[in-house]
């Protein structure tokens, strides 16, 4: 956590703020575990009915709507878990932009190593601002001739199970195996909900709070310093959730 009481005035503030941004990303990284665990939940109860849904005379199953029901939700935790890595790439920006503000912490902040973290996860989630864009505006991206023109994908795809030939003005949101993926801009992208995609937000997360560790410490030995020499009074406005 960062003592706020031991910065200058002017600083304090936004240094609440980066523990509050470094805390979000702890907190998107669990909603994407919340994802993935609905994802995986679904997943086992739509293979036990559908294994047991009766067969017609054709010998076709006959789903039941608590088979279809469950890819339902399936498709909602791909559209939350798309939510949440943009969230915690949100948050990750904003420990960067407040830490400007910040001079103090900043000089002691593991700056390389918070820059490195920043670009391992634009590596393993390139596409997360297109794909956050298309969740939260369905409707929009193709709700005219111009939009459809603009975001429809025209051509052929096949990936992770997906496989698109020939196509012509294809719109697509869904999910396939564990490939949640959509069409935006004349692209169809997406982003894998497994347990590597959550692993890799944890270690970004992690990588991030340890870049911050030394200015974290120095604060905290400061206020110590502080309150001792009868300077301040009182325990730091916001602690941080160090969990």
């Amino acid at each position: 956590m960062f003592a706020d009481l031991a910065l200058p005035p002017e600083e304090q503030e936004r240094a609440r703020f980066v523990q509050q941004n470094l805390d979000e990303m702890k907190t998107q990284h669990k909603r994407f575990n919340e994802s993935l665990a609905l994802f995986d939940y679904c997943e086992t109860q739509r293979r036990a009915v559908g294994e047991a849904a009766p067969r017609d005379r054709f010998g076709r199953r006959m789903y039941p709507k608590l088979f279809h029901s469950m890819f339902a939700w399936q498709s909602f935790a791909g559209r939350e878990g798309a939510m949440a890595i943009w969230d915690f790439a949100a948050a990750m920006h904003l420990v960067q932009s407040n830490l400007n503000h910040c001079p103090t912490i900043k000089a002691l902040v593991h700056r390389r190593d918070l820059g490195a973290a920043i670009a391992s996860f634009h590596a393993a989630f390139p596409d997360a601002k297109d794909i956050r864009h298309a969740v939260s505006h369905p409707v929009d991206i193709v709700g005219t001739p111009a939009n459809q023109k603009k975001n429809a994908f025209t051509g052929s795809y096949e990936e992770a199970g997906v496989r698109i030939t020939d196509s012509s003005n294809t719109s697509y949101a869904g999910i396939n195996g564990r490939r949640f993926a959509v069409t935006i801009y004349g692209k169809i992208i997406g982003y894998e909900l497994a347990s590597a995609s959550a692993q890799k937000l944890a270690e970004i997360a992690n990588a991030i709070r340890a870049a911050c560790l030394d200015a974290q410490k120095y604060t905290m030995e400061r206020f110590h310093e502080l309150l001792l020499a009868g300077k301040i009074k009182g325990t730091p406005y916001y602690t941080g959730n160090d969990e």
